[in-house]
């Protein structure tokens, strides 16, 4: 009970120890803002403008009244300021004086009271923000239409209001538009018969913005407006809503005598893929305006019906070479079987840009247009032939690969470098043969596309030949050659590899490096130091990752000069090397490297020391992580610290980057929990996959794919619904990585598959 009675006395001494504490600094502030009252009667504006100041940062409500004198300073930059201030506090006593202040002579005083209205939220700030829409400076009318939108539905009723006066009328329809409030359908759809066309058209985009379907009669009815331009703003309205009902209207909008409306009508029905449009569509193809008939083409494309595709194939004939393009690409989305030799013929069109769409066409429809594109590698049309063998080299299948052999005899040097190419793509082993041959030709871009399509092929018996293709006169082959020999990697072509390091042309020099270090042979060593001396900076950076692939300890003392590189490329490459080969020898020139001038290259070193291990890295790694004034150099640090200590506040500082507002520091942390391969981030990379940068997106993919843990397959099979085509590509890849199963990009299998595997619980 004693005891009891003490921990109360303590704790009752506590609390009023506090309260003293919590009056004096109170007793400290009132003084402090006294002063500044006083300050802002002083006669020099410089003392004046370093108290409002002071109030900023002292903030809260016992600024405010100061601060609201301060908006009478005769000074317009204190004016200013205090405004400022005033808007960082937010406190609504100030709107009244920051309403009066929005009639200020300087604009740039009236543009920061409106923001500081805005900031308020407060409605009373609406009617005179309202009124000052006329303010002849068109930036304060900017900022006070941001403030009205910051606002938002509180000031909605006050704008609806304000729509009677004219001279403020075009501004209040559009902030109505960003607010987005239904309350203000009926009105906007009232400003659809303003006088000014510009106001009409502004209430079109505002109603479109509001999304509800009560806008839906007021933008058909502007489809008959007497305006050519809000007739197109109200048909493209209508298309972004997407509603079925609005068909009809939209279907007679195609007989208006203003083509660009026409050409938007069409446009419109084909997002709202109306069937019952297909007809009225078709005859639009034959529109007078060439901009309405390609319109008509691709909406019937979107739509889908097969009805349509008679007419499309006689589109392809139409004297305008984007209204055959559109019409191609539409029948190619329908994917029915009589459009394949329409679109065969389509192939030699007069325009050399009405070609390719023809032959994506047939791509599309698939196994059904292979025959027909195989009788096409015989017609006399060279033009026909290269994109026949361009299309069948894109629809996978082996029916096309005896042809492509064939056409790799073709006359016309075009058709033999697509034939060739093809073959890569379709990666039969049938083709290793004839494309040896091919190394012959006498053009040189077939010879570099038949060397291209071995590299694909990866197959054992092209390495002689490739090897002979080292010495071909010219240097693209000479490159490609080699870069197809590290693929392949048969030690056989490390010699000549070696010969080809002082080739005079620095790219064969280039790719014969990064060749020998893909096939990692231990002999290629003492050539590859030679060459770290080559006077082209590319090539000595291959070399340099060459021998970091290749991880011979003999290498480490050259790298370790190469952290002097004059080059910041040169010294980031070196460190990299060093980490790979992982020789604790490159442990103390590495620590001093974390002091270079360059952030990459200090990043660079952290992460080597990383992967080399070596305990007596600590210290070094600790002080640039707490130390270092750029974050990628911290980064770099964590990485290092994690790996060699599993340091558990470091890999949350890295999980932590992932939301940077640096796209390229989020980037890198996703690399480097990539490379770590530690399944405990997969959480934090799963929700960064939301972000809305698609470089860090990417970057995150590859991340996870490195990982390569199971819980990772369910997230990146959803990116495979991912609007950016580059990111869906990562993503399979991942996937491929992960699993072992290849289905591309196709979500629907994914999903198939994963299900079938019994989901999570795999």
């Amino acid at each position: 009970m004693r005891k009891m009675l003490i921990f109360v006395l303590l704790a009752l001494s506590l609390s009023v120890a506090h309260e003293v504490a919590a009056q004096e600094n109170q007793s400290d502030l009132e003084k402090n803002i006294q002063k500044l009252r006083k300050d802002l009667k002083n006669k020099d504006p410089r003392v004046r403008e370093s108290a409002v100041r002071a109030l900023d940062s002292v903030g809260g409500k016992k600024a405010v009244e100061p601060l609201i004198k301060a908006l009478e300073d005769e000074d317009a930059f204190i004016r200013y300021c205090a405004a400022d201030a005033l808007g960082k506090i937010s406190d609504k006593r100030a709107v009244e004086s920051l309403a009066k202040t929005l009639e200020d002579e300087d604009w740039y005083v009236r543009e920061r009271a409106a923001w500081a209205l805005g900031e308020t939220g407060d409605k009373e700030a609406v009617k005179p923000l309202i009124r000052a829409l006329k303010d002849e400076d068109q930036r304060v009318c900017l900022r006070i239409e941001n403030a009205l939108i910051q606002i938002g539905k509180p000031a909605v009723e006050a704008l609806i209001k304000s729509l009677e006066y004219p001279g403020v009328r075009l501004q209040v329809v559009y902030v109505l538009g960003e607010i987005g409030d239904s309350r203000a359908v009926g009105p906007l759809g009232e400003a659809l018969k303003d006088k000014s066309k510009d106001v009409r058209r502004k209430a079109v985009l505002a109603l479109v913005k509001i999304g509800d379907k009560k806008v839906l009669d007021p933008l058909t009815a502007a489809l008959k407006d007497k305006d050519g331009k809000v007739r197109e703003d109200a048909a493209r309205a209508l298309g972004r809503m997407g509603d079925k009902t609005t068909v009809e209207h939209l279907i007679r909008a195609l007989k208006d005598d203003d083509s660009s409306v026409r050409s938007c009508a069409a446009t419109a029905l084909g997002a709202i893929a109306g069937k019952g449009a297909v007809k009225p569509l078709v005859e639009a193809l034959k529109d007078e305006a060439a901009w309405v008939r390609w319109s008509a083409a691709s909406a019937l494309g979107k739509i889908g019906e097969r009805k349509a595709v008679k007419p499309l194939i006689e589109t392809l004939e139409d004297k305008h070479f984007t209204v055959r393009v559109h019409a191609a690409e539409a029948l190619g989305n329908i994917r029915d079987e009589r459009a394949i030799d329409p679109l065969v013929q389509a192939m030699k069109d007069t325009d050399k840009y009405g070609r390719s769409p023809a032959a994506e066409a047939l791509v599309k429809i698939g196994d059904a247009a292979v025959v027909a594109l195989i009788w096409a590698l015989k017609d006399v049309n060279v033009d026909i032939r290269r994109h026949a063998a361009e299309a069948l080299g894109r629809i996978s299948g082996k029916k096309g690969v005896e042809p492509l052999i064939e056409a790799l005899k073709d006359k016309q040097s075009s058709v033999r470098q697509h034939a060739a190419d093809a073959l890569g793509r379709l990666g039969d082993r049938k083709a290793v043969g004839p494309l040896i041959r091919a190394l012959k030709d006498d053009d040189t871009d077939v010879r570099r596309c038949a060397v291209t399509a071995l590299m694909k092929l990866r197959d054992q018996r092209a390495a002689e030949p490739l090897i002979n293709a080292l010495k071909d006169k010219d240097w693209l082959v000479r490159s490609s050659a080699a870069a197809a020999l590290g693929v392949i990697g048969n030690s056989k072509a490390v010699e000549p590899l070696v010969v080809a390091l002082k080739d005079q042309e620095r790219h064969v020099r280039y790719c014969a490096a990064t060749a020998l270090g893909q096939i990692a042979d231990k002999a290629a060593v003492g050539p590859l130091i030679k060459a770290l001396g080559d006077e082209e900076p590319s090539v000595r950076l291959s070399v340099m990752d060459a021998l970091g692939e290749i991880g011979d300890t003999r290498a480490v003392e050259p790298l370790t000069k190469g952290l002097k590189d004059k080059f910041s490329s040169g010294r980031i490459r070196a460190a990299t090397a060093l980490g790979k080969i992982g020789d604790k020898k490159a442990t103390g020139p590495l620590i001093e490297t974390l002091k270079d001038d360059d952030e990459f290259v200090r990043c660079s070193a952290a992460m080597a020391l990383g992967d080399i291990g070596d305990k007596s890295a600590v210290a070094a790694l600790r002080k640039l992580r707490k130390e270092d004034e750029e974050e990628r150099a911290q980064l770099g640090a964590a990485y290092g610290l994690v790996k060699i200590e599993n340091d558990a506040d470091s890999l949350r500082f890295l999980t932590g980057a992932l939301k940077n507002e640096d796209e390229n520091l989020c980037a890198l942390a996703a690399y480097l929990l990539g490379m770590m391969a530690d399944p405990r981030a997969i959480p934090c990379l799963t929700e960064a996959l939301k972000d809305e940068r698609s470089y860090v997106r990417s970057s995150v993919v590859d991340a996870l794919g490195e990982i390569g843990h199971k819980d990772a397959v369910e997230p990146l099979i959803a990116v495979l619904r991912d609007n950016n085509r580059y990111i869906r590509a990562h993503a399979a890849a991942a996937l491929e990585k992960i699993t072992g199963q290849d289905f591309r990009e196709d979500y629907q299998k994914w999903l198939e598959w994963y299900e079938k595997q019994g989901g999570k619980d795999k």
